[in-house]
């Protein structure tokens, strides 16, 4: 997303967005996280393969969530100030 955007939208959007922002990037981190257990125990015990690399591959995607998340924190709070 971006600022443009969040300009175009009332403040009610922004908060209902702000919410499945946070649901979706704490859900994602949580499988995120799983996903990097069971990767290192795969490599513990098969030794290292192409799919060992799949959890860092996909990080920059929550980092980007995490990203916009905090953009529309930011926007509804300059609108409430």
């Amino acid at each position: 997303m971006k600022k443009e955007k969040f300009t175009n939208k009332t403040t009610e959007e922004l908060i209902r967005d702000e919410k499945s922002l946070r649901v979706i990037s704490l859900m994602f981190a949580g499988a995120l996280f799983v996903l990097f257990v069971a990767t290192i125990y795969m490599t513990f015990k098969n030794g290292f393969t192409a799919l060992s690399i799949v959890p860092i591959a996909i990080l920059p995607t929550l980092i980007i969530n995490i990203n916009n998340w905090n953009e529309v924190k930011k926007e509804i709070k300059e609108r409430n100030s």
